[in-house]
């Protein structure tokens, strides 16, 4: 626990105090800030004047048939073409388009999948290179399931039917007028019959039967038809500050998809059984063995002393929130598998350290504010360096289950009550906290989908990626760290939520785990064989079973140390006898 009079100061001064930290860590913050955005926005500009524009001709498309991207170009410059598709890397497609190359200044794709395209956004990149500036540009079209496609374009009108075909009328020939019979004669010879060519004898009209020709075959060989499948293409030019990072990926459409819906809410029914139950059982386990892994505190202990007394050392503003949320964010940034020192990075780096202070800053400030004004219990924004660690561990965790952007837990500020506070003020703290981050977290999410919904391939310019990355950063940032703060285990506001009130963890937990569901986890827009469904429930059941094994292997040495004790109790009683 802080000094008091260090944490806290009096009621009068109090509001004024709080004011000038939270002006003064916003423009600290700013202020390590300001160089990239600096750096980013005179890129940004240099980019904005080589006259690359990228449009598709429809917002919205079906699994099949081609989808044509056109734009204008530098007649001095040569552009390439690239595609991801929902849960993809990026696919190089210049092979289908046409006026890529010097001396043109339009360009068209005619883009024909191999088989069906995925549900979900297709973000295409156009990438100019004129000498050794390179620009970019990007559009992106959705592909909707054949009902939405149906619904928003209206059905062509049927074909006239085909004229009937007329029948031929065949004339029956007249019947033949037989000769009179002839005079017999001693040696009779037979005679011939001429027919009257007065009444000639039209045959019936045979069926036309046409004859079979010949064709000859070209011996020369064949052209070659158009390869018309994605080739992979792995990076490209992070240099330019609008090129795409892990960020831009952006947030699935949810708005017209109830089937995502229903799977996320049952996603989040999944969280509360086998994540809530198995951690307390866990935690009653650990709690119940104390004596068994106490060696393993006892052996951590100094190590924790040595490296407080290490950060101890250092000087005030090497702990301060700024430094903190900033260091946090580079930790972050490498959740993106091309993170480096490139212009696309420092945009990163910039959007997730904005992205900390609106729903980690944000929500400690205004629960403090409320905690003074309507409880009147005294408070203080602390930092946790700590916490970095956890963000370094869900950043390979990232990588390993290839998360992206990532589990972005930035649990890097805390609340910090007065010594005088009761148990009460601490639940409503922690209450207050969990709520204003998940409606500050929401929030963000319907300023992204207002955004992009008013925004075109043509409209897509540095400020307005870097302001939906930011966004994005937000959600994710946000919603991640709640759900792991609920998690009722051991040094977590979870933990203390759920043993004085279960009901109301279950009304926190319900809505967070939901919205990481369906807003958060990497999946595609539809159930399919590519949808990481499996993955999660294996990683839930995976920890059920661990959960299980540590409450088995405590059970057996409960069980071991029991004969152990009724064995000596009775040598004991013989030894007496």
């Amino acid at each position: 626990m802080r000094n008091p009079q260090r944490s806290f100061s009096s009621a009068p001064d109090r509001p004024r105090s709080a004011g000038r930290r939270a002006l003064a860590t916003i423009a600290a913050t700013g202020t390590l800030l300001t160089a990239l955005v600096a750096m980013l926005a005179g890129g940004a500009a240099a980019a904005s004047a080589t006259g690359l524009s990228v449009s598709a001709t429809a917002a919205q498309v079906g699994q099949v048939g081609a989808v044509t991207v056109a734009g204008i170009k530098s007649v001095d410059g040569s552009v390439r073409v690239e595609l991801r598709p929902p849960g993809n890397t990026w696919l190089d497609v210049t092979g289908s388009c046409a006026g890529t190359g010097l001396g043109s200044g339009s360009w068209s794709c005619s883009l024909l999948p191999a088989g069906e395209r995925p549900l979900g956004d297709h973000k295409i990149v156009v990438t100019q290179t004129i000498g050794d500036a390179v620009s970019t540009a990007a559009t992106h079209f959705t592909v909707v399931p054949p009902p939405a496609l149906a619904a928003a374009t209206p059905p062509p009108p049927p074909p006239p039917p085909p004229p009937p075909t007329p029948t031929p009328t065949v004339t029956p020939p007249p019947a033949p007028t037989p000769p009179p019979a002839a005079p017999p004669r001693p040696d009779p010879q037979p005679e011939l019959l001429e027919l009257s060519p007065e009444a000639p004898v039209e045959p019936e009209a045979p069926l036309a039967v046409a004859a079979p020709v010949a064709v000859e075959l070209p011996t020369e060989a064949l052209p070659a038809p158009v390869e018309r499948a994605f080739a992979p293409f792995v990076q490209i030019d992070r240099n330019d500050p609008a090129a795409p990072s892990a960020l831009s990926e952006g947030l699935p459409n949810v708005w017209r998809d109830p089937v995502r819906l229903l799977w996320a809410v049952g996603l989040g029914a999944m969280f509360l059984l086998l994540v809530a139950i198995p951690a307390e059982v866990l935690n009653s386990t650990l709690e119940a063995n104390a004596h068994r892994w106490r060696w393993l505190y006892a052996w951590a202990l100094p190590l924790v002393n040595k490296v407080s007394a290490v950060m101890s050392t250092l000087p005030a503003w090497g702990s301060s929130a700024p430094v903190v949320i900033v260091l946090t964010s580079i930790a972050f940034g490498f959740a993106d598998p091309n993170f480096g020192f490139d212009l696309t990075s420092l945009r990163l780096v910039a959007s997730l350290a904005i992205g900390l202070l609106i729903v980690v800053y944000l929500p400690s400030m205004i629960t403090a504010a409320l905690l003074g004004k309507r409880w009147h219990v005294p408070s203080a924004i602390i930092t946790q360096p700590g916490a970095i660690i956890i963000a370094i561990l869900g950043v390979l965790a990232s990588r390993a289950l290839e998360f992206s952007p990532g589990l972005l837990v930035g649990l890097v500020l805390g609340i910090e009550l007065a010594a005088s506070a009761r148990a009460e003020d601490q639940r409503r703290a922690i209450v207050t906290r969990m709520l204003v981050t998940l409606g500050v977290s929401l929030t963000a999410w319907v300023a992204y989908s207002i955004m992009t919904a008013a925004l075109t391939g043509t409209d897509e310019t540095f400020l307005s990626i870097f302001v939906t990355e930011t966004l994005v950063a937000a959600v994710h940032e946000g919603i991640t760290g709640l759900l792991v703060a609920l998690l009722p285990l051991m040094f977590l506001d979870g933990k203390t939520l759920f043993d004085q009130s279960k009901l109301v963890w279950v009304a926190l937990a319900g809505p967070t785990a939901v919205a990481f569901a369906l807003l958060v986890l990497p999946t595609s827009d539809r159930l399919a064989a590519d949808a990481p469904v499996a993955v999660w429930i294996g990683v839930f059941a995976g920890f059920c079973l661990t959960v299980a094994a540590i409450w088995a292997g405590f059970r057996a040495l409960d069980r071991r140390d029991q004969r152990a004790a009724a064995a000596a109790e009775e040598h004991a009683k013989d030894y007496v006898a």
